[in-house]
């Protein structure tokens, strides 16, 4: 058992197979008694190859089988499995030359489209005239580029000759001239407007004080007319209200006088 342990152990140390079969003919019990012991299961168990369990025949069963990666009933059987009949493998190898005529075949038939394809394609049969057409289009694309500087150019100067034009008016001078301008303007339209609204003051005073002195009692007394009162101030408008012997003042345009009311002679 401590042999068979090394051997697994060895094999996996010195990575020279792919998979470790462990295998023994038909016997006993006692035969076959050294695949159940423990340090065969352990070394199986850490093998970093794939293992094969092979003990015996088909109906023997022992704890390496159940540890292994893998159980052969058979060590022939655990060789099957490992190593496929030779008459397999040159199948699968003439099943492989077949596919890889076949893919070579289509590849190159694909190539001899492809190159035919560019054989006549414009840029192999007049090489001369592609040239010509990109020179055309490099001059085309250089003439509309000086085109755009030129203009772009031409609007950045008329910019700046706008901005040399506002400049001057933009100066502390021609500001204050601006301002002293319009404050002259404004004085011209205040004193219209003065002059204007006093006119119009002036006649509407004038007009009312011809109103007034329609009204007033003493453009009545000028033309005329007389205020007579009673002593108490009462205004005599008929003769009822007087007696004779009466006093009463009468005022008349230039000043007032006194009298006596006489007697009625009617």
């Amino acid at each position: 058992a401590a042999e068979i342990a090394a051997a697994i152990d060895d094999f996996n140390a010195r990575d020279l197979v792919d998979v470790i079969i462990v295998a023994r003919g038909g016997g006993s019990l006692e035969d076959l008694w050294a695949f159940n012991e423990e340090i065969v299961a352990r070394a199986l168990a850490r093998s970093r190859l794939p293992t094969i369990s092979a003990v015996g025949h088909e109906i023997d069963f022992t704890i390496s089988d159940f540890v292994a990666d893998l159980r052969a009933p058979t060590p022939s059987a655990a060789a099957e499995l490992v190593a496929k009949a030779k008459q397999e493998f040159e199948t699968q190898l003439a099943d492989y030359r077949r596919r890889l005529d076949k893919d070579l075949r289509l590849r190159l038939a694909d190539l001899r489209q492809r190159l035919l394809e560019l054989s006549t394609h414009t840029v192999f049969r007049q090489p001369a005239e592609l040239i010509c057409q990109y020179q055309q289009q490099g001059d085309d694309l250089a003439h509309r580029l000086r085109l755009a500087a030129d203009t772009a150019l031409r609007q950045r100067r008329a910019a700046l000759d706008a901005l040399a034009g506002k400049l001057p008016l933009l100066s502390p001078q021609a500001r204050l001239a601006r301002g002293r301008d319009q404050l002259t303007a404004c004085q011209r339209r205040l004193t219209t407007v003065v002059t204007q609204r006093l006119q119009t003051a002036t006649h509407r005073l004038a007009t009312a004080r011809a109103k007034l002195d329609l009204l007033s009692p003493q453009a009545t007394l000028a033309r005329g007319y007389s205020i007579t009162r009673l002593p108490d101030g009462r205004l005599v408008k008929s003769t009822a209200a007087v007696q004779p012997g009466d006093t009463i003042s009468t005022l008349v345009a230039d000043g007032q006088f006194e009298s006596v009311v006489a007697p009625s002679r009617a």
